[in-house]
């Protein structure tokens, strides 16, 4: 986020500068343009005053001004700065949508507090050690004095007992501090990871969520779309059944046959109504089961 920033900051002040330097270029170009007239002027003044005077064109300005390359690089250069801010204005609202953010936020916080106290710690803890490394103490002067004619590792010895002895007075306290410090900062470390892994857990969930409503929204589009074919149809099928009762009814006194062919024939689209009512409810049926799906996945999926 923040080197999306930096580069913003540097496509704007190259933007200026580039203006500046076609301003600059613009106003170089126009005195050079003005100046060609001026001379151009005085060097057929002669002729002007000995003819009439005719409409003559300034001579065309230089193509070395290169005004084209530069707004072709000041449009490529605002594209870019178009897609930082883009790119910049994504990161803040995917940062800004974390439910956990404060949180994440006090935790850092608050870790690197307790790093600093570590540090500080760590720092009384050397100059102590420093300290009562170079401090002689005057036990140890008598002792070296009195045993002058002993051996050197019998010196040695005392004065290193002497020493153990008073790091062991001065340093309990500090390290008491570090080890509290360090086991507050382990404490920290695994509930921010902790935190880390539920956020994330969270996330692949409400994706999940997600995927499911999609995938039922498709299977409910097109369900009801083979339910209003269905309607469709046995709507046409009920209007063909109705035709035929009426014509049945104008013609009921023919023959034999013709009757038993139209009961076989209202027969059959009996079945095939009964058929597509069947379908219909099914399709129906279906329909509502998906529907309350989808408002179960909506109520499960936290609003952002």
């Amino acid at each position: 986020h923040r080197s999306l920033q930096r580069q913003n900051d540097e496509l704007r002040v190259r933007h200026q500068n580039l203006v500046m330097e076609m301003d600059d270029l613009r106003r170089i170009a126009d005195k050079d343009r003005k100046s060609r007239r001026q001379s151009t002027h005085d060097d057929r003044r002669g002729v002007h005053f000995n003819t009439r005077d005719s409409a003559t064109m300034t001579d065309p300005s230089s193509t070395d001004c290169s005004c084209l390359e530069m707004d072709v690089q000041i449009k490529n250069l605002k594209k870019q700065l178009t897609i930082k801010d883009c790119q910049i204005n994504t990161q803040k609202k995917l940062a800004s949508a974390n439910p956990l953010k404060n949180d994440v936020v006090e935790l850092r916080n608050l870790l690197k507090d307790r790093e600093r106290d570590i540090l500080q710690l760590q720092d009384e803890i050397r100059t102590l050690s420093l300290a009562t490394a170079d401090k002689r103490c005057n036990t140890c002067i008598r002792q070296q004095r009195l045993r002058g004619l002993r051996s050197d590792k019998a010196v040695g010895t005392d004065h290193e007992d002497c020493t153990k002895d008073q790091d062991q007075q001065a340093e309990p306290g500090a390290s008491k501090k570090l080890e509290e410090a360090q086991e507050e900062l382990r404490k920290l470390n695994d509930k921010y990871q902790q935190m880390k892994r539920l956020c994330r857990i969270r996330n692949e969930k409400i994706q999940d969520l997600v995927g499911k409503e999609n995938e039922s929204s498709v299977a409910n589009h097109s369900v009801q779309q083979e339910v209003s074919q269905l309607q469709r149809q046995l709507k046409e099928t009920e209007d063909k059944y109705a035709t035929m009762q009426r014509m049945y009814q104008s013609k009921c006194n023919g023959g034999s046959a013709v009757k038993v062919e139209r009961t076989v024939q209202t027969e059959t689209r009996n079945d095939d109504m009964e058929m597509l009512r069947t379908k219909y409810e099914k399709y129906k049926t279906m329909s509502i089961a998906l529907s309350e799906q989808v408002m179960e996945l909506k109520r499960r999926v936290p609003s952002k």
